[in-house]
């Protein structure tokens, strides 16, 4: 189970893309338990068509239903609950249309985040070479910190089925740009 340690200073927004894809459901165990662990606002969002008048938050993934299943929340738990036992805002929004990109990037002009949490299909080889990565390209014109969790991996450091996050080691790749001091901080944050 997820240890829920209040960590303010850690950061205080994280955003969670989605394309409702395997990647991202991996992702969204991340993100949502790095918000947890930094008591923030934790913003899902899609870009997607959506029927006009109405709002498809079944496609979302279940925030709720995650922590009940991880064992924060009581079954059956209200929405309110998450943020009256968990301190974590969360907000699910539909963008109609245009790219993944261009969406987050005009989100993050209105609503500036922390930390933004990528599923990715971490092409190799050829594949890369021809198609890039459109979450590498995201997190450069975002200049945000930013969290890649690969949806080949056996496993990431938080166990989708309860929240457990187990993590030893910490690969933060450093250069001259961006700063690193953001990731590295956060890197020991969670292996303290």
């Amino acid at each position: 189970m997820l240890a829920t340690t209040q960590k303010p200073d850690l950061f205080d927004s994280v955003l969670h893309p989605t394309d409702f894809s395997r990647a991202s459901e991996r992702a969204f165990a991340h993100a949502l338990a790095l918000a947890l662990i930094g008591a923030t606002r934790f913003t899902l969002l899609h870009v997607g068509h959506v029927k006009p008048g109405q709002r498809d938050w079944q496609r979302f993934p279940a925030v709720r239903g995650t922590l009940e299943r991880w064992g924060l929340l009581e079954p059956g738990s209200p929405r309110s609950a998450v943020f009256e036992q968990l301190q974590v805002r969360v907000e699910k929004i539909v963008v109609p249309r245009g790219s993944p990109a261009s969406a987050v990037l005009m989100y993050s002009e209105d609503e500036p985040f922390d930390l933004i949490v990528l599923g990715t299909e971490g092409r190799e080889g050829v594949s890369r070479w021809l198609k890039g990565s459109r979450a590498e390209a995201l997190a450069r014109a975002t200049k945000t910190l930013s969290l890649f969790v690969p949806d080949r991996a056996e496993r990431g450091f938080v166990s989708a089925a309860d929240g457990a996050v187990s993590l030893g080691r910490v690969l933060v790749p450093v250069d001259h740009e961006p700063p690193a001091h953001g990731a590295i901080a956060v890197a020991k944050r969670l292996t303290d």
